[in-house]
């Protein structure tokens, strides 16, 4: 079930920020990376796993701030939808003509499409899936939705979505065979 680890620990320190933003991009498409806000302490490490067909995510990061352009929209981070929750630490997310901040426990989807700036101040833990657009099609989905819309507030859909998040995330090792494509048409269903 594992698919890929990367982590800028064994990376000369000059080096780093750019050797993260290519061992990303087959996952997320292109992120460019602040210089400044990384520095030359830069060290991140995530983790991908395939759960039935979603890349299930986790990632360290420290300080740091990357964006994604409109002129990336349609590179291999463009077929997906992001849903990426907070582990530990916090962060804003610049898109769509708003900032979301993110908190432990808060979680927010995007369209990959869009571009965005997120911004971690101190160092951070997320979990999260990357899911196939096509996967989502039919549900007509807006192209960021967080769990502190009032609407999903509402309904009761956001503490159910992060406890999901949650529980996939502790027991993501212990996923094998068919749980895996169960527990991806779940995440799927929630949404």
């Amino acid at each position: 079930m594992h698919a890929q680890s990367c982590s800028t620990l064994d990376v000369p320190a000059a080096q780093r920020m750019r050797y993260w933003e290519n061992a990303i991009a087959p996952y997320f498409g292109r992120l460019r990376g602040d210089d400044d806000a990384g520095g030359p302490d830069f060290e991140a490490r995530c983790d991908i796993y395939d759960v039935g067909g979603l890349g299930a995510v986790r990632m360290q990061v420290p300080l740091s701030r990357v964006t994604r352009e409109a002129r990336d929209a349609l590179d291999s981070g463009g077929g997906y939808f992001k849903l990426s929750m907070q582990i530990a630490g916090a962060a804003d997310v610049h898109a769509a003509n708003r900032t979301v901040h993110l908190g432990p426990g808060d979680w927010i989807m995007l369209d990959q499409r869009l571009p965005y700036t997120w911004e971690s101040a101190a160092p951070a833990s997320l979990f999260g899936l990357q899911i196939p657009r096509e996967r989502l099609a039919a549900l007509g989905l807006p192209s960021l939705v967080c769990s502190s819309d009032e609407a999903l507030a509402d309904s009761g859909m956001a503490p159910i979505l992060g406890g999901h998040l949650r529980t996939l995330n502790t027991q993501l090792a212990h996923v094998t065979g068919d749980a895996a494509h169960l527990l991806a048409e779940a995440s799927i269903g929630l949404l």
